[in-house]
Parts: C-alpha cells; sequence; structure tokens
C-alpha cells in the first residue's frame, strides 16, 4: 500500500509600508504540512491568497497573478538526493486549468500560464510562466483566494524519511535555475516617489525594495480530522461479511480495529448494552492479508475507500453488530462507527429476474449459500408447468445468471412464477431451499 505525506502549501500575498517595517512584508508563503511516517511519495498543495486590501498602507494594490517560481528543501540537513530519483505529478484544479499548460515545448502562445515542474539534486522547483497581458491573467480579488493544483513528489526506488517540507535558502550557482518570485500584473503605470517604474501589462515582483514590499516563509504544521462518511456491511454468503467504510479525511494514525457483538433475537440494537467483544480484525495483530489495509501509515486530505474482506459469523439467522475504531499516534483508540447486518437461514437468496415485466426472455438471477443440486421451473397462474428451464443441476456458491426464461410464442400475458428448488450436496441432515420469483409477461 502507497505511503503518503501531505504538504499543504499557501502563498498569501500583503503589502506593508516599507518605511514601517524593516523586513517590508508584501507577500507571505504558508505551508501547512500533514505528517507522515516511512513512504514513497509527499503530496503537497500550492495556493494563492491575495490579502492586500487588509494589509497594504502603500498606494500599490493588485488583483491579476502574474508568475511564481517556488522552491523546495528539507529541514532535515542529512536527507539528499539525486535528480534522477525522484520524479513530480501534478494535478492542476478545475477551476483553472484550462488556462494552464505542463511544461514548454514549441512556440508559446502568450495568453497561456506554462506549468514547470522539477526535480534537482536536493531541491524541488515549479516555475509558472504567466500571460503577457493584463487581460489574460487570472484574477485573484483581494482577499480571495486561488487554488493552483497538488503535486506529489514520487521516489522511484525508495522511502523518503519524514521531513518538514521547507522553502529553499541555499543559492544555486546557475541562478536561471534558482530563485523565488511572486509576481503580480498590473493594468496601470506605477509610480514610485513620481517616477515610472511599471506600465501597463508589466510583472510587479512583490519582493520589491522599491515599492517597500518583501516575500516572507512560513511552515505550520497541521492535521486533518479523521471524518468517517459511511460504514456499512454487505452479506457475502456462506455466512461471511464484507466491512466497508469510507473516510472524507484521515490524519496519520497507527490504525483501525474491527469488532464484533451477536444482538440477542427481539432486542433492538439501540437497547443491546453488551461490549463489542470480538475482535474481527486489527492494525497490531495481522492475521491474514485483508488485515493489513487496517494499518494507518497515511495521512488522507480527501479520504480513502476500505474493503476489508471477509469476516466469517459462527451462526445463521442472526443480528451482527460491528465496530469501527482507531487508535491515534498517542495510543488511544477512538470509536468512530457501528454498522449491523441480518444473517439470512436460508439456501437461496437474493433471487431475481431482469427485466420484469419483461416481453419475450428474462434472465434469471439468485445466489446459492452451498453449493447444490439445482432445479428451475415456470408455472402458470393456474400452477400448471409451463416450462423447465434446468432442472437437477449441480451449482456452486455464489451468484447465478447464466439461466433464462423465454415465454412461448402464444403464451398469454399475465403473471408466471418462477421457482428456484436447491438440495445442497454435503449438508447433513438435509435441508431444501426454494425461491419464488414473480415475473410478469407483457406484450
Amino acid at each position: 500500500m502507497k505511503k503518503i505525506y501531505f504538504f499543504f502549501i499557501i502563498l498569501i500575498f500583503t503589502q506593508t509600508a516599507y518605511s514601517q517595517y524593516s523586513d517590508s512584508i508584501a507577500a507571505i508563503v504558508r505551508a501547512d504540512s500533514f505528517l507522515g511516517v516511512m513512504g514513497d511519495t509527499i503530496r503537497f498543495e500550492l495556493k494563492i491568497i491575495n490579502t492586500s486590501d487588509r494589509l497594504t498602507t502603500t498606494s500599490f494594490r493588485w488583483d491579476r497573478w502574474a508568475n511564481t517560481t517556488i522552491q523546495f528543501g528539507f529541514t532535515d540537513s542529512t536527507f539528499s538526493f539525486d535528480s534522477t530519483d525522484f520524479i513530480i505529478e501534478q494535478e492542476i484544479d478545475p477551476k483553472i486549468s484550462n488556462k494552464i499548460d505542463l511544461g514548454i515545448s514549441g512556440s508559446l502562445l502568450p495568453e497561456r500560464y506554462y506549468l514547470t515542474p522539477r526535480v534537482f539534486n536536493n531541491r524541488i522547483s515549479i516555475t509558472v510562466l504567466g500571460p503577457e497581458k493584463y487581460e489574460d491573467c487570472i484574477v485573484i480579488n483581494q482577499g480571495d483566494t486561488l487554488h493552483l493544483g497538488t503535486f506529489y513528489f514520487i521516489s522511484k526506488n525508495r522511502d523518503i524519511p519524514f521531513n518538514t517540507i521547507k522553502f529553499s535558502d541555499t543559492p544555486d550557482p546557475d541562478p536561471y535555475f534558482y530563485y523565488q518570485a511572486l509576481a503580480a500584473k498590473v493594468n496601470n503605470e506605477v509610480k514610485i516617489r513620481n517616477i515610472k517604474w511599471y506600465n501597463p501589462d508589466d510583472n510587479v515582483e512583490l519582493n520589491n525594495s522599491a515599492l517597500g514590499t518583501k516575500v516572507r516563509y512560513e511552515i505550520d504544521l497541521n492535521m486533518p480530522p479523521m471524518k468517517v462518511d459511511t460504514f456499512y456491511v454487505e452479506y457475502a454468503g456462506q455466512k461471511k461479511d464484507t466491512l466497508i467504510w469510507i473516510t472524507s479525511s484521515e490524519p496519520v494514525h497507527k490504525g483501525f480495529i474491527l469488532k464484533r457483538k451477536l444482538v440477542p433475537y427481539g432486542t433492538k440494537y439501540e437497547e443491546d448494552k453488551q461490549p463489542f467483544s470480538f475482535v474481527v480484525g486489527r492494525w497490531d495483530a495481522i492475521r491474514k492479508p485483508t488485515d493489513t489495509l487496517l494499518i494507518g501509515n497515511i495521512t488522507h486530505m480527501y479520504g480513502y475507500d476500505y474493503r476489508y474482506e471477509f469476516d466469517t459469523v459462527p451462526y445463521r439467522d442472526e443480528k451482527y453488530c460491528y465496530q469501527l475504531s482507531y487508535t491515534t499516534l498517542e495510543g488511544d483508540t477512538i470509536a468512530l462507527d457501528t454498522a449491523c447486518i441480518d444473517i439470512p437461514d436460508v439456501l437461496i437468496y437474493s433471487a431475481k429476474t431482469n427485466p420484469n415485466p419483461f416481453s419475450e426472455t428474462t434472465q434469471i438471477e439468485f445466489r446459492l449459500e452451498e453449493e447444490s443440486i439445482v432445479s428451475c421451473i415456470v408455472y402458470d397462474i393456474e400452477g400448471r408447468v409451463v416450462a423447465k428451464v434446468f432442472e437437477n443441476m449441480k451449482l456452486g456458491v455464489g451468484l447465478h445468471k447464466e439461466f433464462s426464461f423465454q415465454a412461448q410464442v402464444f403464451a398469454p400475458q399475465g403473471l408466471y412464477d418462477i421457482v428456484i428448488y436447491a438440495v445442497p450436496t454435503e449438508s447433513m441432515p438435509i435441508k431444501k431451499g426454494r425461491a419464488v420469483i414473480k415475473a410478469q409477461l407483457l406484450r
């Protein structure tokens, strides 16, 4: 199972008077990073937030994004890598993907953005070349947020020790490949001390001593909450249950725990005070391959789908309830949700025809709990045998939909009983199964 670290990078643009603050903050680049453990992928998101309306005391305002260059490294100086060891993949936000092309090749269209993620030795680079004209640039009004996209830093052949991502501060010998830049596009002339510095459609670097503005970089550590959207149980036959749950977000955690209990006959679940005493599976006691999905090594900002197969219960014709819990990094166990299911005491179940009503032919579907000798006979409303679809066939456990009933050319319209009979091949004492499907013939 792929292990992923999550890093959420937020670029916040602001302006402050140069004479008022020594560091002249014009833009804040903030990284909200999400904890992980050993893994082979780091994930981070880039956002641009314009806060110039709230924090600027100068006359300079901007509302169009021109370009961006961001360089990333790691806080652990002992972690080094070669540019050939890793790749970068990206998912551009759908709201702006129609304006952004990936990579630079051939002739460039003046109205487009061109995004190029690259890996250098010990450094990750993401650069965005913007349009030539103000009117072609993406609008970020004061106070608004632009989500640029999600980026994956993927190892080709080894795990990445968990590191907090940082913004690079070590100069590269070649300045063409290394610099941090955040620029806005202007629509009017910009004057500084009554001298024209920028013309319409120029890019204005926000780390700008002439304007009295600068860029600051911050890293914040965060964790998404654990949220379970759904948890339910499906019956798979032969007293086997499939447990399914979907999370909408997950922090890094030690793993999940699944427990079960039998609810006494006639008792409502909400009235049953018995504890969940039987452990179906847990992250720290791997007994079968499917138990490995209970290990919680990953932070999922957008959640994950889980399918646990199978839990075999001891009895038929009983209600079983399950509890889903998880263990935090600190070792606390927190219950998340419960789900219940009734185990049928039948040999044949989920019997139906498709389509129903039908005009000529309908497919017969059913499930068997055990290997059985099966027959299928069709009766009319008077109880007369109309057709024998098949007789005394040995069929295995599970879904069967290989049989069809075709009505005769002059068969009258109305209801027909499609009856399926089954006798287990090995059960002692012998029990029989019978299922009746009401099928309507319409012509």
